[in-house]
């Protein structure tokens, strides 16, 4: 199965270790995706900008086994501040968006988007752009979106709603138990068809189809080093499994929790290997 993320990389920095990795939602989704599916079959779309930490990315991603096709902008390549508590949880700062408030997906084509059967990508306040565009081509893949806790839009839902008539599979992270966001996912996974996923940390995740509700606990973790990136592994783990390898909901959800959790153990947003 061919795959295409679309979306971001950031210079993730985290700010008390005083070191940077490479991120991004759709980056680490795609690294995830690429060791499981193996050489040539996940491909990414990013903007980078003509900066020096664009520069850098652009060797970065030389190393990486993964499709690439990359669109320079002028300006900044994205960059998000992190701090780790003692928890091992992270907290983002105020965000850069540089290049990617201006990408979108225009240029691609309906011929260049026909080639895969899934596309997976982020949303939030400097994509809307791009989503915007890639609905606009329509493309006949399967589309996962991630959510986040969509605090760009103060948690509001119904801005995520408007995009489910397009899509196959919406992921969305929870910080604390909300009945009200519950009911929501439950009722939209029976008015439209598509599978939705609510992770939420240490307290398990949960997958709505059909108005039907599977959960699955959270494997216990020795030491959590650092959550960044947790959810994109969870996302590309969820899918991978019930897509590709055609397990059921409850399996998938399983072993998205176990790949969440994997991820956790190290400090950088992405499987230890592919960090740079």
């Amino acid at each position: 199965m061919k795959v295409l993320c679309l979306g971001d990389l950031s210079l993730d920095t985290y700010l008390k270790e005083n070191k940077s990795f490479f991120g991004g939602c759709s980056l680490n989704v795609a690294r995830q995706l690429n060791e499981k599916l193996g050489h040539k079959e996940t491909a990414l779309y990013i903007p980078l900008g003509n900066d020096q930490n664009s520069k850098e990315a652009q060797k970065y991603l030389e190393t990486l086994t993964i499709e690439m096709r990359l669109k320079i902008l002028e300006g900044e390549l994205p960059r998000q501040p992190i701090t780790i508590d003692e928890n091992g949880e992270r907290h983002l700062h105020d965000y850069v968006g540089g290049v990617l408030t201006e990408f979108t997906c225009e240029d691609l084509g309906k011929f260049f988007l026909s080639r895969f059967e899934l596309i997976l990508f982020p949303f939030f306040k400097q994509v809307e752009l791009m989503t915007q565009s890639l609905l606009d081509l329509n493309p006949k893949a399967k589309l996962a979106c991630d959510f986040g806790n969509l605090s760009d839009y103060d948690g509001d839902l119904e801005v995520a709603k408007k995009f489910f008539p397009s899509l196959s599979y919406a992921q969305f992270s929870s910080e604390s138990s909300d009945k009200e966001k519950r009911e929501f996912l439950r009722k939209s996974s029976e008015d439209y068809e598509l599978i939705l996923v609510e992770t939420m940390g240490s307290r398990g995740a949960r997958v709505f189809n059909k108005g039907i509700e599977l959960f699955s606990e959270a494997p216990e973790i020795f030491q959590i080093v650092d959550s960044t990136g947790a959810g994109d592994a969870f996302f590309a783990h969820f899918l991978h499994s019930h897509i590709i390898n055609e397990k059921t909901l409850q399996k998938s959800l399983e072993i998205a929790c176990h790949g969440g959790a994997q991820q956790v153990s190290h400090l950088g947003p992405g499987p230890i290997s592919l960090l740079q």
